[in-house]
């Protein structure tokens, strides 16, 4: 039998700092945040799947899935659920004392899973920043690499190579997670290479492309203002404009929400370097940092159906079609009950409603209107 190491390891220490504190005995003001997230973590979860499954759902459609766009919002939305699947499981084994982590297999499962759909998540983002910058600053390019076969190779060569660098769990571990003492030091290695692809590179690309939209906005609103007395009508009116704003909001509403927990995570990163072992937040207030920052963190996994209902007419429009169309269906159907008594089959299968036929009303009672190409 190959032996373990029995020190917590850091990719322990990434799933412990989820779980953990629900099953602390601390005291105040800690036990008020253990409170805090022992409630707010299934809220966000239960919301965050419910929303995320309406938005993949919304621009899965066949009305905004010929949009680049649409598919990289909607591979985030499932992969964001799945993240948030994972902790929801987390939590439920910790605050009901299920013990998943002492089945075979699971703990490691648990910690692939969150390794791979937070770095899943974060590069999507990314894709959608890029495709941003690319509609405002490069709009040449837009026909060539903006379109649905580049985003599908892109999401393909992402998903083999977030697998191929995150399947290390389930051969450097042994039961309970606990890591085999001749891989801890790739184990070690393992975590700063996950912050490097999903912290240091990503928010580095990120601050970039963000920084030069902001940056030709303002110039071309510039250049508006002069030709025009204001600027704010184009703009409003624009369909460029609403879908780069959108996108402008998904990727600051996700930077914002994120750096709490990126620094938080930095700064142990440089303490477990410079002190050459693994280093846990201890002090009451770094303890209520980290905490907050993991709620706001898990909090930018779960409030895209918000952001998409406010930037998106066209993500609004569809919900309000869709539900008019099962509305209308419901009543269609309510309209042609079948009558109570009994009837033989063939009999109803002959029967003629009064002046109604059921294949009109669903075509005809509730005409379809057009939509465009763009997600908006």
């Amino acid at each position: 039998m190959e032996s373990t190491y029995t020190q917590d390891s850091p990719i322990k220490q990434n799933v412990s700092n989820l779980s953990t504190i629900y099953s602390y005995t601390l005291s105040e003001p800690e036990d008020i945040i253990a409170v805090v997230e022992e409630y707010a973590v299934p809220i966000i979860c239960i919301f965050g799947i419910i929303g995320n499954t309406i938005s993949a759902f919304v621009f899965l459609h066949k009305v905004l899935r010929g949009n680049s766009s649409s598919l990289f919002l909607a591979a985030r939305s499932i992969s964001d659920n799945g993240f948030l699947a994972t902790l929801l499981t987390i939590w439920a084994s910790s605050v009901y004392g299920l013990h998943l982590g002492s089945v075979p297999g699971l703990c490691q499962a648990l910690i692939f899973f969150t390794y791979f759909f937070g770095c899943v998540s974060v590069w999507l983002v990314v894709f959608v920043t890029a495709e941003n910058y690319i509609r405002i600053c490069r709009p040449f390019l837009v026909k060539k690499m903006c379109n649905t076969t580049n985003a599908k190779i892109s999401m393909i060569i992402l998903l083999a190579l977030v697998l191929s660098i995150y399947n290390f769990p389930f051969w450097t571990m042994a039961e309970q997670c606990t890591p085999y003492r001749k891989y801890y030091d790739f184990i070690q290695i393992m975590v700063y290479i996950d912050s490097v692809l999903t912290l240091i590179v990503p928010s580095t690309i990120m601050t970039g492309l963000t920084s030069a939209i902001v940056a030709t906005t303002i110039a071309s609103c510039k250049r508006r203002s002069r030709r025009m007395s204001t600027c704010s009508v184009t703009t409003a009116e624009s369909p460029l404009t609403r879908v780069t704003n959108m996108l402008l909001a998904v990727t600051l509403t996700f930077f914002i929400l994120n750096l709490p927990h990126h620094a938080v995570r930095f700064r142990l990163m440089i303490l477990a370097f410079v002190e050459k072992q693994s280093v846990a937040a201890t002090l009451p207030l770094e303890i209520t940092m980290q905490s907050i920052s993991h709620l706001l963190y898990y909090l930018s996994l779960a409030i895209n159906v918000v952001i998409y209902s406010i930037f998106s007419s066209k993500f609004r429009t569809t919900i309000k079609d869709f539900a008019m169309r099962r509305a209308t269906r419901r009543n269609i159907h309510t309209r042609n009950v079948i009558p109570s008594y009994p009837m033989r089959r063939a009999d109803l299968s002959l029967q003629e409603f009064p002046g109604k036929r059921i294949k009109n009303n669903n075509e005809e009672t509730f005409p379809l209107r057009r939509f465009q190409s763009s997600i908006l």
